[in-house]
């Protein structure tokens, strides 16, 4: 009995991209290639593959389509594997395609979820916001939770940061009960911890009650 193939019956090239066709096959699949694969797999209007053939040619256009995808996303701003996994996934790529583009990334140095680890804490400790807030921000942007002590570590032991917040909203005037608590409440918010709070606090307020 011979061998089921696939039939090309249409190969047109890409509007939107020089180095790319849409190939169409007589089984009802349709995907975009690129030059490399139809010089790899020999491919013309007509051309016959095989059945290994065409699946691997398929998870190939696949992984390509996927990686410029994410270097694309990659372009903006840096991203964690988690992030590119999310977001690809959202554009409706398939997970375990999105995760093995995500460690290729990891590989080629694309990302770096050391440095991007320590940017965030710099960004995020110079905008005047504490260390519960930097964590908040290291869980959402997908970090390891592995690399936050090491991150956390290069956050500045600086108290002029949360003293400029606190003169902001105090003018070097004495403030009552509400002001205190209103100053307190934003500094929490920002996610330094109580302790920091008050010592910020007691160096602008005399008296400071609990």
């Amino acid at each position: 009995m011979p061998e089921d193939k696939i039939k090309l019956i249409k190969l047109t090239k890409s509007p939107k991209a020089d180095d790319r066709f849409y190939a169409q096959f007589d089984n009802g699949d349709a995907f975009t290639v690129t030059i490399a694969h139809i010089a790899d797999f020999d491919l013309f209007t007509g051309a016959k593959l095989d059945m290994d053939s065409f699946r691997e040619l398929s998870y190939d256009a696949e992984r390509s389509k996927v990686k410029s995808r994410a270097l694309r996303m990659m372009s903006t701003r840096p991203m964690s594997k988690g992030e590119i996994v999310e977001k690809l996934t959202q554009k409706g790529e398939r997970e375990e395609m999105a995760q093995e583009v995500a460690l290729w990334l990891e590989e080629i140095g694309a990302i770096n979820e050391e440095d991007y680890s320590r940017t965030i804490v710099s960004h995020y400790a110079q905008k005047g916001y504490g260390a519960g807030k930097i964590r908040n921000e290291l869980y959402k942007r997908k970090i390891p939770r592995d690399l936050w002590d090491e991150a956390m570590e290069t956050m500045p032991e600086d108290e002029s940061i949360i003293d400029r917040l606190v003169e902001s909203r105090l003018k070097n005037r004495e403030p009552d009960r509400k002001e205190i608590k209103k100053v307190s409440d934003m500094l929490l918010r920002r996610g330094y911890s109580y302790e920091e709070v008050r010592g910020a606090l007691r160096r602008f307020v005399e008296n400071l009650e609990d």
